[in-house]
């Protein structure tokens, strides 16, 4: 029996392309985050999934980092709890950097975290930041706030 037509049928069903879809949407996002962080050097950071990686607010804090340095000191991470990382880090990304506060900590410092919601949430850090680091003598004259 000849399966090759079911197979590619299979293959190209809405279904299967929807899943495909998220999948390289999903890669490319976690790619992104990966690359821009990475290009820090010794925050011991390892991001691997949106998941379990971003339990401690340390991944999220990275990645503001990575945008604007002045607006997180990499090194008092470890002084706080997972909680307190990751309501600072919301905080600021909504204050300082305009991204919508979408997740609250418990949302996050879960044993599980939900990826979709994590993925969401990071996907509007590269909707607003696509090429990473920000120049913040542009960004100051974007939102008015430099005097010439």
């Amino acid at each position: 029996m000849d399966t090759s037509i079911s197979d590619s049928t299979e293959a190209s069903s809405p279904a299967h392309m929807a899943r495909d879809a998220r999948a390289s949407g999903r890669k490319a996002l976690l790619t992104w985050v990966v690359k821009l962080v990475s290009k820090l050097h010794n925050t011991g950071v390892e991001i691997r999934d949106f998941g379990t990686s971003w339990r401690d607010g340390h991944a999220l804090s990275t990645l503001i980092h990575s945008i604007d340095p002045h607006l997180i000191e990499i090194s008092t991470l470890n002084e706080r709890t997972n909680s307190e990382n990751l309501e600072r880090a919301f905080q600021i990304a909504e204050d300082e950097l305009g991204i919508p506060r979408l997740l609250d900590p418990e949302d996050v410092d879960l044993e599980k975290p939900d990826e979709r919601s994590i993925m969401t949430y990071v996907a509007q850090f590269l909707k607003e930041y696509p090429s990473g680091p920000i120049d913040r003598v542009a960004r100051l004259k974007q939102v008015g706030c430099l005097l010439l």
